[in-house]
C-alpha cells in the first residue's frame, strides 16, 4: 500500500508537501495539489483513505433492523438495545424491513458502505440468502428469530413453549374448543406458535392462519375471522380465543366487544405478548408475557463481546415466557 513517501519520491516534493496537499490544502498551489490528487489516486492511496474513514466509523456505529416499529414489542425491544449500546458510547442506525427480504438487502448493502462494526438484525425468512450476497464481515446477532446463518448469534425465546403455556392452562379450565389466531405462517414467530399451539391442544385448537405480517393488517383480519367464529352455531363456536400477538388480540377483542359478547362469560381470551392496553382493559387480558427487554440487552451485550474480540463463540440463547392471568379467561 503507498505512503506519503511514496507519493513524494513519484513527485520529487516532500513527504511534508504532501501531507499538506492532502490535509491542508489551502498551504499550497492549486497546481501541486492536483498533482498529489492524481499521484494518490494512481498508487491507490486514497482508496486508503477512504477505507481508514470507514473503518473509523464502523468502530462505534452499529445497525439495528427490526420489522416493525409501529409494535410494543419491537419499541421496548430497540430501547433496551439502545440503552445498552449507548451507555457503551455505540451510536446506533435503525431501520424497518416490514418483514420483505428486499429492504432487507437493501438495508444491509447501504449499511456496510458507511461502514458498520455490528449488526443486530430481526430477520426475515430470507435473510441468509441476503447474508451471502453481501459477504458480511462484522458480528452478527440475530433477535425474535433464528436462523442457519454462519458465525451469527441469536437471541430469541421459546414461542413453541409459550403458545403451548396459553392452550394448556385453558385446557386446565376445561375448554375443548379453542381458536388460535395467527399470522402469516412464513414468519417465523407464527409458524413457531401455531407448532407450540398445536402441539399441546391436539383436537382442541382450531388454527386460523391470516395472510398478512403489517401490524393493521393483522388488527383487521383479526377483527373479521373473529366476527365470522361468532356467526358459527353454538356447538362450533370457540369457547377461547388465543391472538398470536397484540395487533391480533387487539382485532379479536374489538370484535366481540362489539358484537355484545361478554369476556370471559362467554369467550375467554389471551393475548400472546403483553401491553399496556391488556392490564387496563375491562376485563383486563390474560397474556404471555414475552422477555422482551432481557432478549435487547443479552443481544447488546453478546454483540459488544462480539466486537471487541472478547467473546469469538457463537451464541445461541433461547429465553422463556410466563403466563399472567387475568379476569379474561375463566372456567367452562
Amino acid at each position: 500500500m503507498a505512503t506519503i513517501t511514496d507519493i513524494a519520491k513519484e513527485l520529487d516534493i516532500s513527504p511534508s508537501t504532501v501531507s499538506r496537499a492532502l490535509k491542508n490544502p489551502k498551504m499550497i498551489s492549486i497546481k501541486t495539489r492536483n498533482l498529489v490528487l492524481k499521484k494518490a489516486q494512481e498508487l491507490g492511496y486514497i482508496s486508503k483513505l477512504r477505507q481508514d474513514a470507514f473503518a473509523s466509523q464502523r468502530s462505534k456505529t452499529i445497525g439495528i433492523i427490526v420489522a416493525d416499529i409501529s409494535n410494543t414489542f419491537n419499541n421496548i425491544l430497540v430501547k433496551a438495545l439502545m440503552d445498552v449500546f449507548s451507555a457503551n458510547d455505540y451510536s446506533v442506525i435503525l431501520g424497518t424491513s416490514y418483514e420483505d427480504p428486499l429492504i432487507e438487502n437493501k438495508l444491509l448493502r447501504q449499511w456496510l458502505d458507511i461502514g458498520i462494526c455490528g449488526l443486530v438484525v430481526m430477520p426475515t425468512e430470507k435473510f441468509t440468502q441476503s447474508f451471502l450476497q453481501t459477504n458480511l464481515d462484522i458480528p452478527v446477532i440475530q433477535i425474535d428469530r433464528c436462523f442457519d446463518v454462519d458465525n451469527a448469534d441469536c437471541v430469541t425465546e421459546d414461542n413453541v413453549y409459550g403458545a403451548s403455556l396459553a392452550v394448556d392452562y385453558l385446557t386446565s379450565l376445561n375448554h375443548k374448543k379453542i381458536a388460535f389466531i395467527s399470522g402469516d405462517q412464513s414468519v417465523y414467530t407464527f409458524s413457531q406458535r401455531c407448532k407450540g399451539a398445536l402441539q399441546s391442544g391436539k383436537d382442541k385448537v382450531e388454527i386460523i392462519s391470516l395472510s398478512s405480517k403489517a401490524y393493521e393488517d393483522l388488527y383487521i383480519g383479526a377483527f373479521e375471522k373473529t366476527n365470522f367464529l361468532m356467526m358459527r352455531d353454538r356447538s362450533r363456536r370457540p369457547t377461547a380465543i388465543i391472538g398470536a400477538n397484540i395487533a391480533i388480540t387487539s382485532g379479536i377483542v374489538y370484535a366481540l366487544n362489539l358484537k355484545g359478547i361478554k369476556i370471559p362469560d362467554e369467550v375467554s381470551v389471551i393475548s400472546y405478548g403483553d401491553s399496556r392496553w391488556c392490564r387496563f382493559f375491562n376485563p383486563p387480558v390474560t397474556a404471555v408475557v414475552q422477555p422482551v427487554e432481557q432478549i435487547g440487552s443479552i443481544a447488546a451485550n453478546n454483540l459488544i463481546k462480539r466486537i471487541t474480540g472478547e467473546n469469538s463463540k457463537v451464541e445461541q440463547v433461547c429465553l422463556q415466557s410466563m403466563l399472567l392471568t387475568r379476569a379474561s379467561t375463566a372456567a367452562i
